[in-house]
This record gives structure tokens, sequence and C-alpha cells, in this order.
């Protein structure tokens, strides 16, 4: 918050507290003398005390009559209305006084029955009226004066006319007890009213919730000091009189707050909310009263060039148009005062600087400063001439682009063929390897190329499945099968699976894990692609006598795999590459490298797809570790069991592992893919 803020705060605040405290202070004044006045001329005290209130009734009438058409609160509608006929009741009240002998049958009785009428409205309009806070529907006023008009002629009647309206007073006995029972009905109506404006409080504004509190309060205390009075001179009257005045002040507050002070607060904070954002619009706005120009924003200002708007108020508005374009402006101005809204595609200006600037004009009429005056919009149509041309830059960028697409989509097609069209022949080589193997062929050079040959046959079968995965995958053609597997054993049967082939290489491998069972929703082929994979970059980079640790580690609901060797281990530089399609990280200084590049990225992928994460850490000469997180969910069908004691684990996994490691046999290929 800015100083300049916090000091307007600070000053208003201070305001308000000198208003309260001139209004405590002229209250109290006047109560003193209020009250030296009842006992210097009674009658004198009740009809000024009395007129006062009247005066303040009408006063609210008007307020609310004459702002009932934009007055959303229903509330202080009915409030407005009651206490115009609240008025009237109060003036015959006054005019009935004995004292005053206006009317032939003036009693003190005749007084207290008018009085208690007029208090019967408005304890029940305040009750009714806080009813309304939770209702949304408008109230017509011209009903409410029918309503209060009917009752009070019925009321009227009833005193003057029947005669059956009960009596208030008796002489030489005091009040009557419809009297005492109806002040104490009219208490209990205002003190249900005012816990019905409690429970609803978040309906009003803070400032006028209270004043309604504390004048509903005050017209209790009237009341009740008017439950004791025995003759019309007594003190408690003259209480009861200025708690009255005090109610009906609160209550001309809380209407003038809510009718008048908080809309006309509102209403310049609009204008001056909607000023401030004519001002930020990128978009000229320009208003002119009788070709005068009245009013140009920031925005204007800097497409013609000027530093403030004074440089245009009062001139006429021609003079910032191009010659050529008077007529058309003329034409536009006359239609706009017709009622239309003119929109011009094309107009010109002229710049401070003399310069002609293209624009696009929409013209209104419109209230401005208790006058008609036509407001224009003005937009730089040089925007749009270059949005024009990036938007044909764009179509041609999509059209590279759709090209590019083409390109790959050809290009994947292509390697899925390929892949297709290169195993068919593989199939059959290999065939005739296998045929050849069962003839029982004893030369040893012979069963040396036969060896090789079938070797090669499983990494080009390798390089197949890569290629066509990788690409099914980026087609979006890959299709997984998630069931129910014990994690832990399906991972610890591929680990053990090729602990011959990390023996013949002198490499131990050991399995770890802190649970024996964890069911999960896997793809189990996939499980398999990847832990093989990782397994044998694990055995082809580990030396003679090293280590390769497989671990699984339960964490509710993910799971971590950990692959470790004790190899080589990867270069600084290349770690955020591994996982790159097509490339490899070299780990050797000899010449005859194997591996397409692609085992790891297809690795990555298939992690993704089982919405797990795949990380790599390693230190050169310290070995390398690869950590795999998967989400332990779990599909909604019967858990899948793999029973070991039936299954040759060696057996199961032999074609996957002749494929999968058909790159490790040579002991110069250390190309990590």
């Amino acid at each position: 918050m800015h100083f300049e803020e916090i000091l307007a705060q600070e000053k208003q605040l201070n305001h308000r507290e000198k208003k309260f405290y001139g209004e405590a202070i002229v209250f109290f004044l006047l109560s003193i003398g209020s009250t030296y006045l009842s006992f210097y001329n009674y009658l004198l005290f009740h009809t000024t005390i009395e007129l006062l209130g009247i005066i303040i009734m009408i006063m609210m009438t008007m307020i609310v009559v004459n702002t009932h058409k934009f007055n959303k609160d229903h509330y202080l509608m009915l409030l407005g209305v009651a206490y115009g006929f609240v008025a009237i009741w109060d003036l015959l009240h006054t005019l009935a006084y004995d004292s005053l002998g206006i009317f032939s049958m003036s009693t003190t009785n005749l007084t207290i029955q008018l009085w208690i009428v007029a208090r019967y409205i408005e304890a029940i309009s305040i009750f009714i009226a806080v009813n309304f806070l939770k209702s949304h529907k408008k109230i017509k006023i011209s009903y409410l004066i029918f309503v209060y008009g009917i009752t009070s002629v019925f009321a009227l009647l009833s005193i003057f006319s029947w005669n059956i309206f009960p009596k208030c007073f008796i002489e030489d006995k005091g009040l009557t007890a419809f009297k005492v029972i109806s002040q104490y009905m009219i208490i209990g109506i205002i003190a249900v009213s005012i816990i019905m404006m409690i429970r609803n409080k978040n309906r009003l504004d803070k400032k006028s919730f209270w004043l309604l509190i504390f004048s509903s309060i005050a017209t209790i205390a009237s009341e009740i000091t008017l439950c004791y009075f025995k003759s019309p001179q007594d003190m408690y009257i003259t209480i009861g009189h200025i708690f009255k005045i005090l109610s009906f002040y609160l209550i001309y507050k809380a209407i003038v707050e809510t009718s008048l002070k908080n809309p006309y607060e509102k209403l310049a904070s609009s204008e001056e909310r909607y000023r401030s954002v004519v001002e930020l619009l990128p978009t000229g706005v320009c208003v002119y009263t009788g070709g005068k120009i009245s009013f140009v924003n920031p925005a204007l200002c800097k497409m013609l060039g000027a530093a403030t708007q004074e440089l245009f108020l009062d001139k006429d508005l021609l003079d910032i148009i191009h010659p050529e374009d008077h007529a058309l402006v003329e034409a536009r101005m006359k239609r706009v005062k017709q009622g239309e809204v003119a929109v011009t595609d094309e107009e010109r200006l002229i710049t401070v600087e003399g310069k002609t600037l293209y624009v696009e004009v929409i013209s209104k009429l419109v209230p401005f400063e208790n006058q008609e005056a036509i407001v224009a919009i003005v937009r730089n149509i040089s925007m749009d001439k270059h949005a024009e041309a990036l938007e044909k830059h764009i179509v041609y960028k999509q059209k590279e682009l759709q090209q590019s697409i083409k390109q790959e989509e050809l290009k994947t097609e292509f390697f899925s063929n390929l892949s297709h069209e290169m195993r068919t022949p593989l199939n059959v080589i290999f065939g005739i390897v296998q045929l050849l193997e069962l003839q029982g062929i004893t030369g040893d050079a012979m069963k040396k190329h036969i060896k090789a040959l079938k070797q090669n046959c499983y990494r080009m079968l390798k390089l197949i499945n890569n290629l066509l995965d990788i690409t099914k995958i980026d087609v979006g053609y890959f299709q997984v099968s998630l069931e129910n597997y014990n994690i832990v054993e399906v991972i610890e049967d591929i680990t053990m699976s090729i602990a011959p082939y990390a023996e013949n290489n002198h490499i131990n491998v050991i399995f770890d894990t802190n649970v024996e069972e964890k069911y999960m929703a896997v793809d189990l082929n996939s499980i398999e692609r990847i832990m093989m994979n990782l397994l044998s970059n694990a055995i082809k980079f580990t030396e003679e006598e090293g280590k390769i640790t497989v671990s699984f580690e339960d964490k509710g609901e993910i799971v971590t795999i950990l692959v470790e060797d004790t190899g080589e281990g990867i270069p600084a530089d290349q770690l955020p590459f591994i996982f790159d399609r097509f490339r490899q990280v070299d780990k050797s200084t000899r010449k005859n490298q194997q591996g397409s590049g692609i085992g790891l990225s297809l690795v990555e992928s298939l992690v993704k797809i089982h919405g797990g994460s795949i990380e790599v850490r390693s230190e050169v000469g310290s070995g390398t570790e690869f950590a795999i997180e998967l989400p332990a969910t779990l599909q909604a069908q019967k858990e899948k069991r793999m029973n070991v004691g039936e299954i040759d684990i060696k057996n199961k996994y032999v074609e996957k592992i002749h494929i999968e490691f058909s790159d490790i046999y040579h002991a110069d290929s250390k190309t990590r893919h």
C-alpha cells in the first residue's frame, strides 16, 4: 500500500471520529435542553419533540420514494414507506394531545391509542423488513402504500368511528392492561427483529447493521420507559421521547447511508475505475462534444505523438483528421447523432509531427458530464497489417510443420516396414542355423562359425525388435497389458536367470529386497525388456571379479529398483545424453563397437509408459547405478502368481537372454546402448 493511500485512510478515520464525537455532543446537549424544556413547558417540549420525529420520518420516506427505482435494498423501501405512515399517526397523536384542544374528543386515552397504533406499525414493519433481508423479490412501492393505507384506515375507523379499539388510559387509574401488554409485545417484536438482524448481518453492510441495531435498542428503551408513566407529564415520558428521537435519527442515518451515501460513493468509485481503465486501455479513446475534443486518453496521445492530452482539449475535431477524410468524419458523426453505432474501417489522422496515421474508428453517442457526447474508439490498424503479415508467416510455417510431420510419418513407416522386411529373411537364416545344429556337426571350426552366425542372428533380431517397439511408441501403437504380479518375484527371477552368463565372465550377481512380496500392475514383457537391457549393459561394462547388485525397495505408493555395477562408469559430460536415441556412450578405445543406441531410450520409454521415472548416477572408475521408480497401483483383477518350483527360470528366459545378450560375447564390445 502506498504512503499516500495510508495517509488518506488515516485522514478519513479522523474525520469519522470527529463526526461521531460531534454528533454525540450535539445529542447530549439536545437531551439536556429537552429535559429542561419538559419541566419548563411540557406542552412545548412534547409538540417540538414529536414534530422533530415526524420531520425525520418524512425525510426518510422522501429519500426512499425518490430512490426506489435504483435501490436494491427492499427492506429499506419497506421501512421508508412504513415510517411515512408512522409519521402520520404520530402527527395525529401530537394534534390529539388534550392540552392543544384541536380535537373535540381529545383525551389522554385517545393520544395513547394513536401512539400505540404508530408503535405497532413501526415494530411490525421492522420485523417484516428484517425478513426481507433473505428475499431478493422486488416490492412494488404502490403495493406497500396500498397495504399501509388500508391498515391505517381500518385503525382510524376503529378509534374514531366504531369505538372498538381497546382503551389505553383511564383517568384516576392510569394505564390499562392492554396498553402495558401492547408495550411488552412491541418490545418483544423488536427484540426478535434484533436477533434476526444479527443472524443475517452478512446481508447488511457493517455500518447500516450497527445503525439498525442501535436504533432498535433505542426503540426498546423508549417503550420500556413509557411502560411506567402515571401521568402525561411524568419524567418517564420525557426519557422515552428522547430515546424515540434517537431511534428515528439512527434509522434515518441507516437509510441515508444505504440509499444515498453508499450509492453515491460507489458511483464515484465506479467512475474513477472506469476512467482509470480508459486511461490504461491500449486502444485510443476520444470524447468530443459539439465538434470540440473533451477527452483524449494516453493511448491516443501516444498514437498522435503527444505527451499530454492538453494539446487536444477544446480543439476542433477536424484539426486531427486528414483533410481528405473530413467529409467521411462528418458523415460518421451524423449517423452517430441519429443513434447508430458507426464503424469506419479506415480513417486517417494527422499526428503532431504531421505524419499520416491509418486507424479504425467506432463511434457512439453517450452521456458525458451532463451532456450528450460522441465517444470514438480508435485503433491503429498498422498493427493489423503487421498481424496479417505474421498470420501469413504462421500459415507458411504451419505448412512446413505439416510437411515435416508427414516426412516423420513416412520415415516411421519406412522403419516399420524395413524392420518387418528384415525379420522375414532373418527367420529363414535362423531356421537354417538351428537345423545345422540339430544335424550334429562335429567340426570345431564349423561349430564356431555356426555359433557366430547364430549370435549375429540374435543381434539382428534384437535390433529389429527395438526398432519396431520404438516406432510403435512414436506413433502411439505400442500397447501394454497391465496385470497384477508379485514384482519382487519377477525382478528376482530375471536377475537370477542371467547369473550364469555373469558367472562365465567371473562377475558376481546379488539380489536384495526389503520385502518378499509386493503385488502391483505391470506389463510383464516390458519389465523383462527393461531389466534385461540394464543387466546386459551392466555385464558388458563390468570387468572380471566385478559385482552387479539388483535392489528392490517398497516405499508404499511407489517401488524403487536399483541396478548397480562396479564397472568403468560414465563420464559426467555424457550423463545428460545417456537416454538420447541413437547416441552411444563409448566406454573403451577399441575400434569394434557394437550397439544401435536404442536400448536405453527404449528402456526410458517403457518406464514412462508405466508412469514411472528412471535416473542414472555414475562416476568414472566407480561404476554406474540406474534407479527406476514405478507407481505401485493395482488392477481390478486377481493377482497372478509365478510358481518358481514349477518353472525352470533358466529355460524360461533363455531365448530372451540370447537376444538381449547377443552383443556381450565379444570382449571388444564396450558400447552402452
